[in-house]
C-alpha cells in the first residue's frame, strides 16, 4: 500500500471508530430516557384524574323508641281491667293512645329517613360512576401518550443501534485485513498513526521507521496518551505538550461532545415539554372527550417534535456523514482487493 492508501485506510478506521463512539453514546442516552419514563409511569403509578368524590353521609336511626313504653302500658291496662280500676283504665288508655301516635310519627320519620338515605346512596353511586368514567378516560389517554413516547424514543434508539452495528461490522472488516496490529486497533492510535503519515514523519505503518514504532516511542515518553480518558485528564492538568501532539484528536473529541451536549439540551427541553403535556392531560380530559382528543393530538405533536430534534441534530448528521464515508470506502476496497 502507498502512503496515501494507508492514510485513506486509517481515515476510514477513525471515521468508523468515531461513528461507533457516537452511536453508542446516543443509545445510552435514549436508553436512560426510556427507563426514566418506564420507571415513572409503567410501575402501576399512573395517577387518578383527581380524588374520588366524597360520599354524602347516611342519616342515623332515631335515638328514641316508644315500643317498651307501649308494652308496659298494655300490661298495666290488662291488670286494671282485671281489677276493674276504671280510673286507671282511663288514664292508661289516654297514655297508650298518646305513645301509639308518637310511634306512628317515629315510623313515618324512619320511612322518610330511609328514603333520604336511599336517595343519597343513589347520588353517591352516580357521582362515583361519573368520576370512574372520567378517570378511565384519563388513564386511557395517559397510557396512550406514554406508549407513544416510548415507541418514539425506542424507534430513534433502534436507528442508532442499527448505525452502531454498521460501524462495528465496518471495523471488523477494516481491522480484519490485518493491516494494523491488534494493539493499534483503537481510535487514539489510528488518529496518531494517520497524523504521522500525513506529516511525513513516517511513510509506512510498519518497519524500523514506521508510524507504529514512532507511536510506541511517543507513548513510552508520555508525549501522547493511549486513551481518550487519559487525553482528557492530560488537558485538564494542563499538559501542553500532550495537548499539542494530540490537538487534532482532542478537537475532534470536543466537536463530538459539543454536538452531543447541544442535542442533549434540545432533547431534554423537548422531553420535558412532552412530559409536562402528559402530566397535565387530566385537566383537559375533565372538560370532555372532545377536548381530551384535541389534547391527545397536541401531545403527539410534542412526540413528533422530539423525534425531529434527533433527526435534525448536528449529532445525527455527524453519524450520517461517518456512515457514508465508511460505506463508500468499504465499497472502494471491495472493488480494489489489492488494497
Amino acid at each position: 500500500m502507498t502512503t496515501q492508501e494507508q492514510i485513506q485506510y486509517l481515515e476510514a478506521c477513525f471515521e468508523a471508530e468515531q461513528g461507533l463512539y457516537t452511536s453508542t453514546k446516543m443509545i445510552s442516552f435514549l436508553g436512560e430516557k426510556i427507563l426514566e419514563i418506564e420507571k415513572k409511569y409503567l410501575s402501576g403509578t399512573i395517577p387518578n384524574i383527581s380524588d374520588p368524590p366524597k360520599k354524602e353521609e347516611m342519616l342515623g336511626e332515631a335515638r328514641t323508641s316508644y315500643e317498651n313504653i307501649i308494652n308496659n302500658r298494655k300490661k298495666r291496662l290488662t291488670d286494671a281491667y282485671l281489677k276493674l280500676n276504671f280510673k286507671e283504665i282511663k288514664t292508661l288508655k289516654a297514655e297508650l293512645q298518646y305513645y301509639e301516635e308518637l310511634i306512628v310519627e317515629e315510623i313515618s320519620g324512619k320511612s322518610a329517613r330511609d328514603a333520604e338515605n336511599e336517595a343519597r346512596k343513589i347520588r353517591n353511586e352516580k357521582a362515583y360512576a361519573e368520576w370512574a368514567t372520567r378517570n378511565a378516560e384519563f388513564k386511557l389517554h395517559f397510557s396512550s401518550m406514554v406508549d407513544a413516547a416510548l415507541d418514539s424514543l425506542e424507534s430513534e434508539k433502534q436507528k442508532f443501534t442499527s448505525q452502531e452495528t454498521t460501524f462495528n461490522n465496518a471495523l471488523e472488516t477494516l481491522y480484519g485485513r490485518n493491516i494494523l496490529h491488534h494493539d493499534f486497533q483503537h481510535a487514539e492510535a489510528v488518529f496518531q498513526l494517520k497524523k504521522y503519515l500525513e506529516m511525513g514523519i513516517a511513510k509506512n505503518l510498519t518497519g524500523e521507521r514506521g508510524a507504529c514504532r514512532f507511536y510506541m516511542e511517543e507513548l513510552r515518553a508520555n508525549r501522547i496518551t493511549g486513551s481518550i480518558e487519559k487525553l482528557r485528564l492530560s488537558v485538564e492538568k494542563g499538559f501542553s505538550q500532550v495537548l499539542e501532539n494530540q490537538k487534532g484528536l482532542y478537537n475532534e473529541l470536543v466537536s463530538v461532545n459539543n454536538n452531543f451536549t447541544k442535542l442533549q439540551n434540545d432533547l431534554n427541553s423537548s422531553f420535558s415539554s412532552m412530559v409536562n403535556k402528559i402530566n397535565t392531560i387530566g385537566e383537559n380530559v375533565t372538560k370532555g372527550i372532545e377536548q381530551g382528543n384535541i389534547y391527545h393530538a397536541a401531545v403527539k405533536d410534542e412526540i413528533y417534535t422530539l423525534s425531529k430534534v434527533i433527526q435534525k441534530s448536528a449529532y445525527n448528521q455527524y453519524l450520517i456523514d461517518r456512515t457514508n464515508y465508511v460505506e463508500n470506502y468499504l465499497g472502494f476496497i471491495l472493488q480494489n482487493p489489492i488494497l
